[in-house]
């Protein structure tokens, strides 16, 4: 056997361990695409926070319009995640006869998993290390209740601070799995024709952001990522995604023309939410329900456009999406965005101990995002391999209809 060969062999063995580890998705029907969408995702996030944990403590210079614009960029990561369960929970709740318990328990089994260890692991920090600054000088019975309050999900949607700073989506994620089962079933939409059901969901999402741009006065404004709860907006546009892919006539119309036209369509909203970013960073205007409603309409053409370009068999964006280092990232997402902000915080504490990163921000600032990511994919693969692919993904997958878009669905739902 020559050197080559063995060379080979020793490519393919490798490649055969990593395809056991991060390789989640069953038949031939899935769309991989799903994956890699899932994959950017959560790089986006990653980069969001790397700059508000790392970077924004390393040097003056990361803190100016254009870097804290990066990260806000970044946080639009989470809507694609909100997108992309939005296509999943929805197919899930339209299939015939479904069973609320049972689909429920379906969900706590994918999402409950992989958080309480992660949730155990604060909260011996804050006893051991007394890391917790949210446990500090309340009595026991606040205590408890907080406790209570992050395990139900309820930071995100109710005025607190989660343990898990990145778990505030959970919030979200967790109220959508429990009301569209029940929506769908109150009001009977299975038995609608398609057009309706897209046109009822276009409609409410139209309405809602109109009310939040007329009426920013009627929100609250609290410690949340979202004082409109405009961003459940993007689980909807998901269900119009999953609408019109699931259609001979849905495929049909998306040509490769207005595939194109769609992308054009992202261009200009990406570039128009980079401007609008920039000129209302540490303005009273950003944050506020006006901002956020102008942020999700833009947000929602982006990923919208995306997706049809993305999950389909002739999209235009399917390869790009097919990579395998995309796939196997979205595939430990979910573990990836519960751990990563540990692992920064853990990088950060490292980095304030390194003269030469003080010294030369810049030059150093790729190396650190490369080293921190690293670190934060190392972790990711560790919780997923012990707690998230066997407790939450060891389960029989149905069959997907061949013209869905059933990229990996099994692992979709941890878009969080």
């Amino acid at each position: 056997m020559t050197t080559a060969d063995i060379n080979t062999a020793g490519r393919g063995r490798t490649r055969r361990t990593l395809d056991g580890w991060y390789e989640t998705g069953r038949g031939e029907n899935r769309i991989a695409a799903m994956e890699g969408l899932r994959g950017l995702a959560i790089v986006l996030v990653f980069i969001c926070h790397f700059q508000m944990v790392i970077l924004s403590r390393l040097a003056d210079v990361f803190q100016s319009r254009l870097a804290v614009t990066c990260a806000e960029l970044g946080g639009t990561g989470v809507d694609l995640f909100f997108l992309l369960s939005g296509m999943l929970i929805y197919r899930a709740s339209m299939r015939p006869r479904v069973h609320y318990g049972r689909f429920m328990m379906r969900r706590i089994q994918r999402v409950y998993p992989a958080f309480l260890a992660v949730f155990v692991f604060y909260l011996v920090l804050s006893l051991v290390f007394h890391m917790g600054e949210h446990y500090k000088g309340n009595g026991l019975l606040d205590q408890f209740r907080y406790t209570v309050a992050n395990l139900l999900f309820l930071p995100g949607v109710l005025d607190m601070p989660p343990v898990i700073s990145a778990a505030w989506s959970l919030s979200y994620e967790f109220s959508f799995y429990l009301l569209i089962p029940i929506l769908v079933r109150l009001l009977r939409l299975t038995s609608w024709g398609r057009f309706h059901r897209v046109a009822f969901w276009a409609a409410l999402i139209i309405g809602y952001i109109a009310f939040v741009l007329l009426r920013p006065n009627f929100f609250p404004h609290y410690h949340a990522q979202d004082s409109s709860y405009v961003r459940f907006t993007l689980f909807l546009a998901g269900m119009i995604v999953e609408e019109v892919l699931s259609t001979h006539r849905g495929l049909k119309l998306l040509s490769v023309r207005v595939q194109a036209a769609l992308l054009l369509c992202a261009g200009i909203a990406l570039g128009v939410l980079i401007y609008s970013e920039i000129h209302t960073v540490k303005t009273l205007a950003h944050g506020s329900p006006t901002h956020a409603g102008i942020r999700a309409i833009l947000v929602l053409v982006l990923y919208t456009a995306i997706s049809f370009a993305t999950l389909q068999p002739r999209g235009i964006l399917q390869n790009l999406f097919n990579h395998v280092t995309l796939r196997w990232t979205g595939n430990i997402s979910y573990s990836f965005y519960l751990i990563h902000g540990f692992t920064l915080n853990v990088f950060a504490v490292v980095v304030a101990h390194l003269p030469w990163a003080k010294a030369h921000p810049t030059v150093a600032a790729p190396f650190l995002l490369v080293l921190a990511f690293a670190g934060s994919f190392a972790a990711a693969t560790v919780l997923f391999l012990a707690i998230e692919k066997p407790f939450s993904l060891s389960h029989p997958k149905p069959v997907q209809d061949k013209l869905r878009p059933a990229a990996g669905l099994g692992t979709a739902e941890s878009a969080s």
